[in-house]
């Protein structure tokens, strides 16, 4: 068994309390032990999937479709990223999914955004 010695602030101390209060827990040591080891999964299960780009689409999906895969096996083929997403999460909700489009790369959007609460405009006449 090895001992972590940890510093928190007082005020994340109350907190984690509060937490230990609401999932009916014996200590903050319980608590921390168990979001440690939800973290380990989370983080195995990502670089499990660090092969992504290893799963390829299979010759039988129509061109232009998203393919969903779960561990490796195709479990949805849809026109949407949303479609395929909503079957995957209806019948498998907790599995790690991989979305992928069989067609050409598309471009990537870029996105821009602006307060519009300091906007002054003017008129030109030119």
């Amino acid at each position: 068994m090895t001992i972590l010695n940890i510093h928190i602030k007082d005020e994340d101390k109350a907190k984690l309390q509060d937490l230990v209060e609401i999932n009916k827990l014996k200590s903050i040591s319980k608590l921390v032990r168990k979001l440690l080891s939800e973290k380990i999964k989370i983080e195995n299960i990502s670089r499990k999937n660090d092969n992504n780009s290893a799963m390829e689409i299979p010759d039988y999906i129509p061109e232009n479709k998203y393919v969903g895969f779960l561990n490796d096996a195709i479990i949805s083929v849809g026109d949407t990223v949303s479609e395929v997403a909503q079957v995957a999460v209806e019948k498998f909700p907790n599995g790690p999914l991989v979305i992928k489009y069989n067609g050409p790369k598309k471009k990537s959007l870029e996105y821009c955004f602006m307060s519009l609460t300091d906007l002054k405009c003017w008129k030109y006449v030119s």
